[in-house]
């Protein structure tokens, strides 16, 4: 919602919906499968480094 009202205040440069939508292109052309499968290793990854690496260090439960 932000964003909607910022869009009518700040100007985008003429290029930005040119390579905007060159990138969704290039990341559509692959398989639905593997994008799936790469957000859910991905996901399980960063929360692991989160709650393990900052969590229980913060905590003091690991050295």
């Amino acid at each position: 919602m932000f964003a909607l009202c910022m869009r009518n205040f700040l100007p985008l440069p003429e290029r930005l919906p040119e390579s905007y939508a060159e990138v969704l292109s290039r990341l559509s052309t692959g398989s639905a499968f593997l994008g799936n499968l790469s957000t859910v290793i991905t996901a399980s990854i960063a929360e692991e480094i989160i709650f393990r690496g900052l969590v229980l260090s913060g905590l003091g439960v690991m050295p």
